[in-house]
């Protein structure tokens, strides 16, 4: 697999995500593509990050849980889209 279709492969993920919650995925601009594939998804003003392996859902549980405790206690932190601190 070339990082070409890393790259591809991950953004239709990511489109397939932002339509699963209803956000438009139709401009999806790479911010990084490592280990997790970061897009910002220009045309909703989110970012949407895209993680793999067999752990992926518990390792995306806990960093939301994280990052709403931050944002709870007034911390500077990325919060899932739809979610307010206060």
């Amino acid at each position: 697999m070339t990082a070409g279709d890393v790259v591809a492969s991950a953004r239709s993920l990511a489109q397939a995500a932002c339509r699963l919650v209803g956000v438009s995925g139709g401009v999806l601009e790479p911010v990084r593509v490592h280990s997790n594939a970061v897009f910002a998804a220009v045309d909703a003003g989110i970012v949407v990050r895209v993680g793999g392996g067999a752990d992926a859902v518990d390792r995306a549980r806990r960093a939301v849980m994280v990052c709403r405790w931050l944002a709870q206690r007034g911390f500077p932190a990325v919060v899932p889209a739809g979610w307010s601190s206060r």
